[in-house]
């Protein structure tokens, strides 16, 4: 549910702009955070819960 919120248009238009970080727009930057940290979540809770 909260992915839904986090890749909402509302949402990625907040990082939306001419800035770069570390040479990259901001909103790839943004959105490939979001997905790390989303794996990365999806995987603890996977490694927590396999049986």
């Amino acid at each position: 549910m909260v992915l839904f919120v986090l890749f909402n248009a509302p949402v990625l238009l907040l990082f939306n702009s001419a800035e770069n970080i570390a040479g990259l727009p901001a909103v790839y930057v943004y959105i490939f955070t979001v997905w790390l940290a989303s794996s990365a979540a999806s995987f603890l809770v996977f490694r927590k819960f396999d049986e």
